[in-house]
């Protein structure tokens, strides 16, 4: 590298002492304003002589002083033939302008002023706050806003897009330099929203993972998550807890707080009835899915079956369709010789919690047999179904009892007045005799 150096020192020194003019330029660019101009690129034209022609110097930007630096040389030795002019040409957001100079006249920076102007932008959102955020300008140029809000931007005459660079956000907007520097207002349509998760009993659940768009975040203690800076009204949240991941839509366009049930308590199975008819068992339950908000038997993942086994290799799910208030029926199908039928009934809510209740149904010859008989059976005594009396029907069971009331009433005085009349009777007969009556007087001894 020191060789390379020395040669170049060399042979500078050469062209400066032989060449016929030799000059070390500075190139500064400024807008119409007077202000520098950075990031501009700079090149150099000029006749190196006669019999070579002109030549071009490579590419340089300036500085943030505007300012960027070439060395030109002239190799034309007849002063009479030799061409003192060079242009120097400058690019800027695809506008190019150029001015020409002459070697050796004055030591002044070579200036040129382009046809552009100072644009500063300011970033706030729809409460009037600055936002920090990146800016893309005619989808090439990339500028950040500080904590106040601000960027600038020197930009040639002319039309322009500007588009805001933050996450998800798309919005673009057009603008025009003109004649003067001009300062433009980038409102930002932000949202903001305050989400919450308890479960089905209203008790807010810590650690569920909630995200909308680029942010994630964990509920608190309270269940509580406040999210900023949202870019759309309308959200969809990725709801993230445990075995449980919801995704669900919101429009926080005129409501910034949402209450999200996570319903975390499987359904209840209660009161199986079954009921035997011929090679049919008739299967009812009560099926309630608990809680002051459940997410109930709706949706894609509810569901209520009826897993049973006819035999031991065979394996049947059935559907229970709803023939009440929380009362599910299914109809199972037995096979011939079978002497009992193992089944399972199985609830699975919107949320996905499920609750198995299993249990075996015997056949014939066995105590549960029996009792669903017994249950099928009417009782011994019952009172007659007046519904399905008729009139005349109605009037003879009147009939009936008026005349079994006073055949009882006549048989209750008849049993009265003979029970008077053989009493006086049974009186006399105890009376004594006149023999029993002097048994009863001693006699008197004589003396």
């Amino acid at each position: 590298m020191a060789i390379k150096h020395l040669v170049l020192i060399f042979s500078l020194f050469i062209l400066s002492v032989f060449a016929e003019w030799y000059e070390e330029v500075e190139v500064r660019v400024l807008d119409k304003m007077g202000r520098p101009v950075p990031n501009a690129a700079v090149y150099i034209t000029w006749e190196v002589s006669r019999a070579k022609g002109n030549a071009t110097t490579q590419t340089q930007f300036t500085n943030e002083r505007g300012r960027t630096y070439f060395k030109l040389y002239n190799t034309e030795f007849s002063p009479s033939l030799t061409n003192y002019d060079y242009i120097v040409f400058v690019s800027y957001q695809n506008k190019n302008f150029s001015e020409k100079f002459k070697a050796n006249i004055g030591t002044m920076p070579r200036t040129v002023q382009i046809d552009a102007y100072l644009v500063r932008f300011v970033a706030k959102d729809k409460d009037g706050k600055p936002l920090s955020l990146k800016l893309l300008i005619d989808s090439k140029y990339e500028i950040f806003t500080d904590e106040s809000g601000t960027a600038e931007l020197i930009l040639t005459t002319g039309k322009h897009t500007l588009r805001p660079l933050f996450f998800d956000l798309v919005q673009e907007k057009s603008f025009e330099v003109s004649n003067s520097d001009l300062v433009l207002n980038v409102d930002v349509e932000l949202y903001s929203c305050n989400f919450r998760v308890v479960d089905d009993n209203g008790v807010p659940i810590p650690g569920v993972k909630v995200t909308i768009g680029p942010f994630s975040y964990k509920t608190d203690s309270e269940g509580l998550i406040r999210f900023e800076n949202l870019t759309k009204s309308k959200i969809i949240a990725e709801i993230s807890y445990q075995k449980y991941l919801f995704s669900e839509s919101f429009d926080i366009s005129s409501k910034n707080s949402i209450t999200y049930v996570l319903d975390t308590h499987p359904p209840k199975i209660e009161d199986i009835k079954t009921k035997l008819d011929g090679n049919l068992i008739q299967l009812r339950a009560v099926i309630v899915d608990p809680g002051k908000y459940p997410s109930s038997f709706k949706g894609s993942k509810a569901k209520i079956n009826v897993r049973y086994y006819p035999a031991e290799d065979i394996e049947r799910l059935v559907p229970m369709y709803s023939v009440g208030y929380n009362t599910y029926e299914a109809i199972l199908k037995l096979e011939s010789g079978q002497k009992n039928i193992k089944y399972s009934i199985e609830a699975t809510d919107s949320a996905g919690n499920t609750l198995i209740s299993s249990d075996v149904f015997v056949l014939e010859g066995s105590t549960q047999t029996q009792k669903v008989l017994e249950k099928e059976q009417p009782p011994i005594f019952s009172l007659p179904d007046f519904s399905k009396f008729d009139f005349s029907s109605l009037l003879t069971l009147v009939i009936v009892v008026i005349v079994a009331a006073v055949a009882f009433y006549l048989y209750k005085n008849k049993s009265l007045v003979a029970a008077a009349g053989q009493a006086p009777k049974e009186q006399e007969s105890k009376k004594p005799s006149p023999s029993e009556i002097f048994k009863a007087v001693p006699k008197k001894k004589e003396a």
